[in-house]
């Protein structure tokens, strides 16, 4: 984030029009297709009310707590700043960090796995269609045939890819290869995610508004920050009252409220497309988030400890083994 500050020009030069961003967009994609375990999906289908309440939580109630919250701000927030929010409150999860941390935490990894698979696959085509949406009331929405070059671009940059990179891990046999360097094609992906931001920042750097922006973020940034524990505690709060074992407890809290910054960032380039001046500023809310989310969830497991100390009752989600030793413990959005 800083080097889009600092450097602004070289990320400029480095973007070339935006035909480095689109290029890093279909790599990064199909280096998470070739990653992603689809031979899991199939055990992941059986939990049938934890996979339709995390997605509940990512689609439906995180998007209309933030339009309900946001007015809170009132006209202390630039209206750039105002698409960012909603841009985040209509996004998946994270690709893999979630997965993670609900290993560490002993949590059932199969589905969150299976959630973070689907929301992403689904968020390529939702996403756009809830911010549109969100933005009627911005004076923002987007038209029709725009919002159908969208879809096709987005359709073709992540989509595609991550079909590719299916087709090569089971077509081709790369399964074996893509698990035994999962840890460097996460660092690959990581680095490719920072260098698209470091080229969206570049082209918003030179807005005569950014400082401006940039220097009345405190009530956002808190706004944010509060915002993310309140959906932790729904997502917590929601899993008990629907019995949950303790395992898929900890999908819930750490699948449900976190937001991936690696479709984040390639989405907010696509979507204004044809105001490049503007996402840079809309990122700011994502990146914040996208930190503070990490850094909540390594104290995640020791606040909410065991969840009950009586045996769970039995539930979809017991079906699943709450471990899964084939997941890389290197976090990634």
């Amino acid at each position: 984030m800083a080097a889009g500050f600092a450097l602004p020009n070289a990320g400029i030069a480095a973007s070339a029009g935006g035909v480095t961003a689109r290029l890093l967009v279909v790599v990064l994609f199909f280096v998470t297709g070739l990653g992603l375990p689809s031979e899991a999906f199939a055990a992941g289908l059986r939990e049938v009310r934890l996979h339709v309440f995390v997605q509940a939580m990512i689609f439906l109630i995180t998007p209309a707590y933030f339009v309900v919250t946001v007015s809170l701000l009132g006209d202390r927030l630039d209206q750039s700043l105002l698409v960012g929010v909603f841009a985040l409150a209509v996004l998946p999860t994270t690709v893999s960090s979630c997965v993670v941390f609900t290993q560490l935490a002993g949590g059932n990894v199969v589905a969150t796995l299976y959630n973070a698979a689907i929301a992403n696959a689904a968020g390529v085509f939702v996403a756009p269609l809830l911010l549109s949406l969100l933005l009627r009331q911005t004076g923002q929405a987007m038209a029709l045939d725009e919002l159908l070059r969208v879809l096709g671009s987005l359709g073709l940059q992540m989509v595609l890819p991550i079909a590719l990179g299916q087709i090569a891990r089971n077509g081709l046999q790369l399964r074996d290869w893509a698990t035994c360097h999962k840890k460097r094609l996460t660092s690959s992906g990581n680095v490719v995610i920072l260098a698209i931001v470091w080229m969206s920042l570049s082209k918003t750097a030179a807005n005569p508004d950014l400082r401006d922006n940039l220097a009345g973020l405190g009530p956002l940034l808190a706004y944010l920050a509060l915002s993310h524990v309140i959906l932790v505690a729904l997502a917590w709060l929601g899993a008990r009252l629907l019995r949950l074992s303790k395992g898929s407890t900890y999908t819930a809290v750490f699948a449900a409220p976190q937001k991936t910054l690696a479709m984040g960032a390639p989405f907010l380039q696509t979507y204004f497309a044809a105001t490049p001046g503007v996402v840079g500023i809309t990122l700011v809310p994502l990146l914040f988030y996208h930190f503070w989310q990490l850094a909540l969830a390594g104290f995640l497991p020791r606040l909410i400890g065991p969840v009950s100390q009586k045996p769970p009752e039995p539930s979809d989600s017991d079906a699943v083994s709450d471990t899964d030793s084939t997941v890389s413990s290197g976090a990634s959005p």
